[in-house]
Order: C-alpha cells, then structure tokens, then sequence
C-alpha cells in the first residue's frame, strides 16, 4: 500500500512518561532507547508502517515497524544517541474508491479494519486502564471495540499533523503523560517542512514557524454549493451587480488602495497591470487563485457532459456557453486569492470523475494553464489565463486573458475568453462587484460559427440624453454564422442569427427562450482536492495554511519570505538568461 508523508504523516507534541530525570547521558540515552523500543512495538495502532527519527542534530535515522502485529523494537545505532529528539510516523494512505468501483455501493472510501491495542498504549491515548479480569467475554469485547473507537478517531483527527514528538531532554516533563491531539506548528527548530517552496533547509525564525500540514477536517471541508452561502456578505443592489455588506471583509480591507498606490504609484493610475504588488494579507482568503479560477467550472460536470453527448454543433455550442456563464457567480468574492507561486499546482476531482490539473507556469507576466478531463474522456477543457488587474477611476477591473478551449472525442472544439470584473467603490462610497465586457465562442471546426455574450447590454444601447435599461447584471446576445471573409470588417460580411441568447448571470441562461439554467434550482459542483498530490501542491503554502488557521501575522511573515524567494529566483533567472545571450553573442 502506498504511503504519503504530505497527506497522511502524523505525529504529536509532548511529553513521553519515560522521560529521564537523570543528568547521566547514559541514562537519558538509555530512556530513549526503551521509549524507542515502545513505539515501534506498537506501530500497529497508529497503522504505520515505519518511524522516522531526528537527533539534536538533525540527523535522522529510520525504523520499520509493522501494520499487523507488535514488532519487536530495533535497536538504536551505536552513534546515535540523542539526549532529545523527535519523531513522526509513516501511515499508509487509505485508498480512495469511486462510486462506480464500489460493487453495490455509493460510499467513497474505504476505512480499515481496526487492530486490537496494547493495553499501554490505549491507556495513553484513552486515559482508560486495561478491562479487568473478571470482567465477562462480552464486556471485554465492548469495552475494547470502544477503546479501539477512540484511538481511531483520534488518530483519524491528528493524521495531517507533522508535528515533532518530543522524548527526553531538558525541556521534558515527568508529569507530562500522553499526546495531544492537534498542533499548528510542525517544529520549533526545523524552518520549513520538506515540501516547502523555500526548501526543507529554511532557517527557523520563532515569528515565523513553520505550520504543520493541513488537516482533513480542513483539506476536505465541504464547500459551499447553496446559493446564500456562495454570497454570504454580498448583497444584490436594485439595479445590479453585488454590494459588500460584510462589514468585517470591509474593515480589513479598509486603506488597502493607499498601500497600492504608495508601491505602484503612476503606474496605478494609468490603469497599467498591478497584479504583482505585494498585498497585506488581511484582505486574503484561505485559498490560492489556481484554486478560485476552479469555481468558474463548477457547471462542467452538468453542462460540458451534455454537451459531449450530443453531436450536433449548434447544441455543443449552446452548452458550453451555459457552462461557461453559469459559473460566474460562484467566485463572486470579496476577498482576494493568494497570487500563486511560479511552479505551484493544484490537483482537484469533481464528483462526476472529472480530473482537474492546474499549474503556474511564469511569474512575469503571471500565467496559469489548466486542463479539465471528464469522465472517460468525454470532453477536454483547458487553456491559460493571464491575470491583469487596474486601477480606473473609483474601481479596480481585473481580467483573465487568454484562450479556453473545449475539445470533444470526434475533433470537434469551441474556443471562448473570459468577460473582465470590476470591483467598485475602492476610494469612495459602497464596495461592488460585477462582470462587464463581452464573452466571445468561436467554433474552431465549423467555419463562422460564432456568439457574443454582452454584459450589461443596456448600458451600449444608451445615448446622451436616454436612460440606462436593464440591469448591470443583465446578458444578451446571438449566435451566428459569419458569411464572408473573417478579414473583412463587420460591415462588410453577414451574420446569420441561429439563436438569441439572454438571461442574467445572477439568474438565468435561455437560449431561444428555452432556460437552460436557474440558479435557484441548479446546483454547482464544487472540486474535491487530491488525495495524493505532488509536493508543489498550493496546499503546501506555509502563508496559505496560517491564514486558513487565522493567524494574520505568521501569515503576513510567511508571505513576504515566500516573495523574497521568488525575486531572488527571478533574478537568478535573469542573470543567468542575461549570462547566455552574452555567451551566444561571443561565439
């Protein structure tokens, strides 16, 4: 069975009752041999199938246990012989089952079979003695299915901690018996753990440690799918669009413009790109933006499945732009996502086996490509965006530029690029939000097969003197053949209207009358994050996981040392791009 340290390490902060209070380093050696001795006896609970060991010095030594049954406890090497060390086990991942593999079943994991306990080691985990004697077959039997119960469950709880058990030395405590079943930090002498993007060799610094790895029960939190959840804090305004009513979202961003001008200066006002200013992380949510890019797709599971099992193009086409407008209110947020790092992925699933593969592939300018494969391959979405962002007038319009293409068995695909959003009110008067612009789909295999989607279509119908009509939130448009050469100006060619397309983003979608979506009855699909993903998952952002535990200032501390890291990488880029141009130039 597979293991994997980032997902399913586990160990605790405390203080074994073995503990030596002799000052002999014999005896104190000796102390940690028999706890040694003890731990990988009784590896079987935990599960694990080794034990790691670090010495004062960092140097670690590694010990097979077993899953079955007591093992007995190796012995230590005669040159390590620690006065304290630490400690963290290995567990084999549960395997995870789909629904279609499970035989008359709609469950999606599999739990092990519990191991009866020693009775030492229930008693350290329980704070329960051993069943007494005389104590009926029966009674025995459940008083050990209950023990078994709560190791599990605390095991089961603690199994993304990676935080350092500590055995012996002078910061050790005879009255200190037990773990603890939960800690935020990973180690109090070791700087980062070893998928972090500083390397496992940072240097510790006391305000900024490193946090242990993310639980399961924050990894895999369900995600919100009901509409009032979606938009907690945001209000739909008369006329359109969202009003941010949190006033606590409000207050943290409150003088966040002033920080931006004060680093972009010029370059803000003239609406130039300012994604890449350095933010205080107050304003963040829990999330990187290689994840929040993934909301826009919660419809691909209900509409790009559709569309992939019809072959008729005008009806693909129709799905996809349903799919592709549907999802926009689900990252409607005020808070912003953590810019992600050059290298970073995420891995996600939907529910339907769609499999989700995102990458950062360049920091300047700041690029991200995707790809979304459906069940069996039935359609394949992907593309990259370039995220942009600018300051004009009272608001801030961020967009994402770049091509989304979605590819189908038979060769058939359809290109689209996303609308641009606008964040209003970031000097004066109420916080907003919506999504402006036109939405553009091409065919890419039929010839002239196009469709705009126009966002707020009253406000380009309006002249001097009339009134706007609809609603900001408001979409209207067509699809049509285009009859002529692509090269030719609009006037100079035909369209050939096939539908009309109208709705609301916050509503609906009907195309030729008939509603394709209702928000109020279609529910989104919501990514489930990989069991197992590689080590440049964004799950492993030290700044990410402090905010998601709402410490701000370990966040705000981790934060900065990743961007020094990622300038000092970019230089070391430049210079070396710089080193090579000169060596072609004198060749």
């Amino acid at each position: 069975m597979s293991t994997s340290r980032r997902d399913v390490r586990s160990s605790t902060d405390s203080q074994s009752k073995h503990t030596s209070t002799s000052n002999s380093q014999d005896s104190t050696t000796e102390e940690v041999q028999r706890a040694v001795e003890e731990l990988t006896q009784n590896l079987h609970i935990y599960g694990a199938e080794s034990l790691h060991l670090w010495d004062d010095q960092g140097h670690r030594v590694s010990l097979p246990g077993t899953t079955s049954s007591p093992a007995k406890g190796p012995a230590l090497p005669a040159d390590f012989q620690p006065t304290s060390l630490r400690a963290s086990f290995v567990i084999p991942a549960r395997p995870v089952i789909s629904a279609s593999q499970a035989p008359n079943s709609t469950t999606a994991t599999t739990t092990p079979t519990p191991t009866p306990a020693s009775n030492d080691m229930l008693s350290m985990f329980t704070g329960k003695s051993a069943p007494a004697a005389e104590q009926t077959p029966a009674e025995e039997e459940a008083v050990r299915a209950e023990d078994e119960a709560k190791v599990l469950k605390l095991l089961e709880d603690n199994n993304q901690s990676a935080t350092p058990l500590v055995v012996g030395g002078d910061d050790a405590d005879d009255e200190s018996v037990g773990f603890q079943t939960s800690s935020d930090v990973y180690s109090s002498s070791v700087g980062s753990f070893p998928e972090s993007f500083l390397g496992s060799n940072a240097n510790y610094e006391p305000k900024a440690p490193p946090p242990s790895y993310l639980r399961r029960d924050e990894l895999f939190a369900p995600k919100q799918t009901r509409l009032e959840e979606i938009l907690y804090g945001l209000e739909r305004m008369s006329g359109g669009g969202l009003k941010c009513v949190d006033k606590v979202a409000l207050k943290k961003q409150k003088g966040v413009i002033m920080d931006m001008l004060k680093q972009a200066g010029s370059n803000m006002l003239e609406g130039k790109n300012v994604v890449n200013i350095s933010l205080p992380v107050r304003i963040f949510e829990p999330r990187s933006m290689l994840e929040r890019i993934c909301d826009w797709w919660a419809f691909a599971p209900t509409y790009l499945n559709r569309a992939a099992q019809t072959s008729d193009p005008l009806e693909r086409l129709k799905f996809v732009i349903t799919f592709a407008v549907a999802g926009l209110y689900v990252s409607a947020k005020q808070e912003k996502p953590f810019n992600p790092l050059l290298g970073e992925t995420y891995q996600a699933r939907f529910g339907d086996g769609s499999q989700i593969w995102c990458e950062h592939t360049s920091h300047h300018p700041p690029i991200s490509n995707f790809q979304v494969l459906g069940p069996n391959n039935a359609f394949n979405y992907w593309g990259f965006y370039e995220y942009t962002a600018g300051l004009k007038g009272n608001s801030v319009v961020g967009g994402q530029v770049g091509p989304n293409y979605v590819d189908f068995p038979d060769g058939h695909r359809i290109e689209f690029r996303m609308p641009q959003m606008r964040l209003g009110g970031m000097l004066f008067g109420d916080r907003t939000l919506q999504w402006e612009g036109v939405m553009i789909f091409e065919d890419k295999t039929y010839e002239g097969v196009q469709a705009e989607v126009i966002f707020n279509p009253g406000a380009r119908n309006k002249g001097f003197f009339s009134r706007r009509t609809g609603k900001l939130d408001d979409i209207a448009g067509e699809i049509f053949k285009v009859a002529g050469s692509p090269s030719k100006k609009k006037k100079d060619t035909e369209r050939e209207v096939l539908a009309t397309i109208s709705g609301n983003w916050l509503e609906t979608v009907e195309i030729n009358g008939t509603k394709l979506w209702d928000i109020n009855q279609d529910t989104p699909s919501r990514p489930i994050p990989l069991e197992k993903p590689l080590d440049s998952d964004c799950r492993f952002r030290e700044d990410l996981i402090w905010i998601k535990r709402n410490d701000v200032k370990k966040a705000q501390e981790w934060k900065l040392k990743l961007e020094v890291r990622q300038r000092a990488d970019r230089k070391l880029r430049q210079d070396i791009a710089a080193a090579l141009k000169k060596s072609n130039k004198n060749s």
